[in-house]
């Protein structure tokens, strides 16, 4: 990489050697707070969607102990 007299990239190394989702609006992956891990969204030929109502309710009850009817 050189920075003078403007950045430019001079080589490149790959890091992971598999197939993973890309998106044109958002980011597929997170690396963690101390930069020690990555996260990534891998494609897959089965896809699931799971919907959840009332989620922060549920959430809220067993955060306290208490179990939703």
């Amino acid at each position: 990489m050189n920075t003078t007299p403007s950045f430019s990239v001079t080589s490149r190394e790959v890091l992971f050697d598999d197939t993973f989702l890309r998106a044109p609006f958002h980011a597929n992956y997170d690396v963690s707070p101390d930069g020690s891990h990555f996260l990534f969204l891998k494609a897959t030929q089965e896809a699931q969607v799971m919907v959840v109502y009332n989620w922060i309710s549920e959430m809220r009850s067993k955060m306290s102990g208490k179990q939703q009817k």
